[in-house]
């Protein structure tokens, strides 16, 4: 059966899985405009476009796939809407603030410092204009409507198995738990330069 169609022509829903390293999530219109503080906890889990887009990141967040939180509003507007709502604080990984310019040079820069496939990448917004703006500068990245995305399954991108680690040298361990978006991979990493370089937590923060 085809996917039904909105009126600007993108699919209702997307029924097959998507590979992810990351999921950028913007929704300037609903999360920080006063929609969601105006909202009770019940309504709150209860928006069809709010509680899909819940969906979604409570998805990335159980197989550890990082939520990165991409907004044109200033540090100082973010923090208010966290102290708001504070119990949507621990969804983010990161925060970005962009107050000027376009979503698709923090998103690039995000991911080349991370040495993510730009199509294992996801961006939800609730935008038109930004969803095309990031598709057309930000090669390969994967850009959805929240109200979009009722079926769409996340997929988390294989990393190396535990025994290609055990044979990597202490610093190119380092570097990967420097490196990774992973926190599983990193707490994998970490026990591994513990148990066979007989390395503290300290020092590895330190190191890496």
């Amino acid at each position: 059966m085809k996917n039904a169609l909105h009126p600007n022509g993108e699919p209702l829903y997307a029924s097959k899985a998507v590979e992810a390293e990351v999921l950028f999530v913007d929704l300037d219109e609903t999360f920080l405009d006063g929609t969601v503080t105006s909202l009770s906890d019940e309504e709150l889990l209860t928006c069809p476009l709010i509680c899909e887009t819940l969906d979604l990141i409570h998805q990335a967040k159980a197989m550890g796939i990082p939520v990165v939180l991409v907004t044109r509003n200033n540090e100082e507007g973010i923090e208010r809407f966290f102290r708001t709502r504070p119990q949507l604080r621990d969804l983010f990984d990161e925060l970005i603030a962009c107050e000027t310019g376009g979503k698709s040079d923090p998103i690039k820069t995000y991911m080349e410092s991370r040495r993510i496939d730009p199509q294992k990448a996801l961006f939800l917004d609730d935008t038109l204009g930004e969803r095309d703006e990031v598709k057309m500068n930000a090669k390969g990245v994967q850009a959805f409507n929240p109200d979009n995305v009722r079926q769409l399954n996340l997929k988390r991108v294989p990393v190396e198995e535990a025994e290609d680690v055990q044979n990597t040298t202490r610093g190119k361990l380092l570097k990967r738990f420097k490196e990774t978006p992973y926190p599983e991979e990193r707490k994998q990493i970490k026990i591994i330069l513990q148990s066979r370089f007989h390395m503290e937590a300290y020092e590895i923060n330190l190191a890496a």
